[in-house]
């Protein structure tokens, strides 16, 4: 699961505002609040983290995409 994330401020909080003057809901969440989607399941490696930072290792790089950060968390996990 992914999500987007309140986390790096200004440039995003004017995309939301456009977003929400169109008409499309975005609902901005910190850390904690992305985590409770999994209370009660077993968060794989490397939990909840960065999109861009989860598991790198494992992307080879995207003609036009930059390094830029991901506003957004993403985690894995499996029911118990």
């Amino acid at each position: 699961m992914s999500d987007a994330s309140d986390a790096h401020g200004s440039p995003y909080d004017r995309a939301t505002e456009k977003l929400k003057a169109t008409g499309v809901t975005l609902a901005l969440r910190s850390r904690g609040e992305f985590a409770r989607f999994f209370d009660g399941l077993d968060l794989l490696e490397p939990g909840v983290e960065i999109v861009h930072k989860w598991h790198p290792e494992l992307g080879e790089p995207v003609p036009g995409q930059g390094d830029g950060v991901i506003p957004g968390y993403g985690a894995v996990a499996r029911k118990r």
